[in-house]
């Protein structure tokens, strides 16, 4: 399975929301990042905006509108057309307008330089605007020819209105625009003279003024100016754009570092709105206090049900977590993967306190709903089999959730202690692994883990004051007493069971959970025994 499907973080992504297109791509293509130098800088970019957005707060909001207004802008596509440095003027304003509010240590940190002055002139030659218009100023030849093209334009007015008065006054027509439709029947001969006719529908015609000769050689004029004018701009155009092109790629490290502040007050964001904290680096194991999975969190503050934090200190490389269904085991994986993840994408985490180490590769094997069709054990093998070979010279975190579930006890209990027993040997592979089952030989660099389960005392005391819960109400308040703090344990062999309590809460006989219950407790001493 998807190691992002597997946790939902989702979640995360619906909400770390970048402000540039640049960010947005980024976002779409965020990949777990191995080095504790890129880390540290992501963490420190974010520790940098959060100082921000509590002490100046203002300047933390412009920087967030300046940086809404960026252009994505193709830097490997050729500046040609007006377009194109209209894009480009609108990065560099939005640009400057960052580099203006950051101190010089916040321009240092995020590498942002400042060398466009004369670009920057040139393009708001008329003021400062995210528009972009060829402007008189860019060409004296301009000025006046825009002046010719406009006269022109009035005399065309003026001498349309004059010919369109004499057809009113001549044939007392309600003509105002460029066109009119009458009946047939009221076409004279003499309108040929002014009109030049088409036939609309059955009945009626469209007469369309037939404007006299100095009207239409004022137009040719006009094309003309047009057609200068237009040279003339696309001369300005071909000028502006080879002074882009000598820097382009000087604006394209602008881009970077724009990405970079744009994914870094992003985060900042994520990281108030959420209350995340900053993860700390670890090399000898996986240290959470505090540890909060945020949709069962929000999901149960839905459901008016206190969320238990996790909090634990992992310490060996194999860890097997255990306790029954319904105990909290999944849950604790996903929290775990939740937090690695972020920590490794570059983000701050859900936890008071969380010292991960720097994987390589993060991989689940567990059956998806989406299988169908194959052995779910046979897609375990194949998943299992598939990260051996590709962990190789890696440091890998593998999770695992009920591995062998669908087979037989036996086999697979043999089979998951020659599988620890392998991964105890390859000082590469971190192991996280959750299963009900109870026969996990000890190897080294492994270590027992339970969920504490159903608080049965607990339950009886408040199932006395409720006795009248039904089947679903009964469901869910077994869910509130369920306690979600993980133990260490000597070893693998689990005496009692929350299933048999829950099964006789929900109804079963008594007689058949003591029977039950005592079976299990014969086992146990067998295998100490053993």
């Amino acid at each position: 399975m998807n190691i992002e499907k597997f946790c939902e973080f989702d979640y995360i992504r619906k909400k770390f929301l970048p402000l540039t297109p640049y960010g947005k791509i980024y976002k779409e293509n965020i990949k777990l990042i191995n080095d504790k130098k890129t880390l540290e800088y992501k963490y420190d970019a974010i520790d940098i905006f959060l100082r921000l957005r509590k002490d100046k707060r203002f300047d933390y909001d412009k920087i967030r509108y300046h940086l809404k207004n960026v252009p994505y802008i193709n830097h490997e596509k050729k500046v040609c057309d007006a377009v194109d440095i209209f894009l480009y003027k609108k990065f560099i304003n939005n640009y400057y307008a960052i580099y203006s509010i950051l101190n010089k240590k916040e321009k240092e940190f995020f590498l942002l330089k400042w060398e466009l002055d004369e670009l920057y002139k040139l393009l708001n030659i008329d003021g400062f605007s995210d528009t972009f218009y060829i402007s008189d100023k860019y060409d004296k030849r301009l000025d006046m020819i825009r002046r010719e093209i406009s006269d022109i334009i009035s005399d065309m007015e003026r001498k349309k209105k004059d010919f369109l008065s004499i057809i009113k006054d001549k044939f007392s027509l309600p003509i105002e625009g460029d066109f009119i439709i009458i009946e047939s029947s009221k076409v004279k001969p003499e309108f040929n003279e002014y009109f030049n006719i088409e036939i609309y529908d059955g009945t009626r015609v469209l007469m369309k003024p037939r404007l006299p000769q100095d009207y239409i050689e004022l137009f040719q004029k006009k094309e003309k100016k047009i057609a200068e004018e237009k040279k003339i701009e696309n001369e300005v155009i071909s000028s502006i754009s080879q002074i882009i092109e000598k820097v382009r790629e000087k604006i394209s490290e602008y881009i970077d570092a724009i990405c970079k502040i744009d994914i870094a007050i992003s985060s900042a964001e994520l990281a108030a709105d959420l209350n995340l904290k900053r993860p700390k680096f670890s090399s000898t194991g996986v240290y959470i206090r505090g540890g909060e999975y945020l949709p069962v969190k929000e999901e149960l503050e839905k459901l008016k049900i206190n969320y238990t934090p996790l909090s634990f200190s992992f310490n060996k490389r194999l860890n097997i977590i255990q306790g029954s269904n319904m105990g909290g085991k999944t849950v604790a994986l996903k929290t775990i993967i939740f937090l690695q993840i972020m920590a490794q994408y570059g983000f701050f985490v859900p936890a008071k306190e969380f010292h991960f180490i720097i994987f390589d590769d993060i991989q689940t094997i567990m059956v998806s709903d989406e299988i169908k069709g194959l052995s779910s054990f046979a897609y375990e093998i194949y998943e299992y089999v598939k990260f051996m070979e590709n962990c190789k010279g890696h440091k890998s975190l593998l999770i695992m959730d009920e591995f062998a579930k669908t087979t037989n006890v036996m086999e697979a209990t043999a089979l998951l202690n020659s599988i620890i027993e392998d991964l105890s040997e390859r000082n590469n592979i971190y192991l996280f692994f959750a299963t009900h089952f109870s026969d996990i030989s000890y190897f080294k660099n492994i270590d027992f883990l339970r969920m504490k389960g159903f608080n049965k005392i607990k339950y009886l005391k408040y199932f006395q004051e409720k006795k009248d819960l039904g089947i679903t109400d009964k469901i869910k308040i077994i869910n509130r007493f369920m306690d979600y703090e993980i133990i260490r344990v000597k070893d693998s062999k689990i005496k009692g069971s929350d299933a048999i309590d829950i099964a006789h809460i929900l109804g079963v006989d008594i007689k058949i959970c003591e029977n039950a219950m005592k079976f299990m407790e014969e086992e146990y001493e067998k295998t100490k025994k053993t």
